[in-house]
């Protein structure tokens, strides 16, 4: 592809039309900075989506935590239930 570019170039260069190598130039330009937006739209969309997957585990690692104090604590409700009617 590059070799082709090049030799389209260099044909319009020979050709001695400033013109139209100017508009190829243009153009060169233009394509190369499109893919280059497109190749950092890449970049963030990935990592976006690793932000996210991140968020996802420290959720779900919150959740359980808060899960197990939940546990906990209803089982020490239940002990001093247990206490409360053992006094009575």
């Amino acid at each position: 592809m590059i070799t082709l570019y090049g030799r389209i170039r260099e044909k319009l260069i020979s050709s001695g039309n400033t013109r139209n190598y100017l508009l190829y130039a243009v153009g060169e330009i233009l394509l190369a900075l499109q893919i280059n937006n497109r190749n950092e739209l890449n970049k963030k969309e990935a990592t976006s989506q690793t932000h996210i997957r991140s968020l996802k585990s420290d959720l779900q690692s919150d959740v359980a935590n808060f899960e197990k104090q939940v546990k906990g604590l209803n089982t020490q409700l239940a002990r001093i239930d247990s206490l409360e009617q053992i006094l009575k």
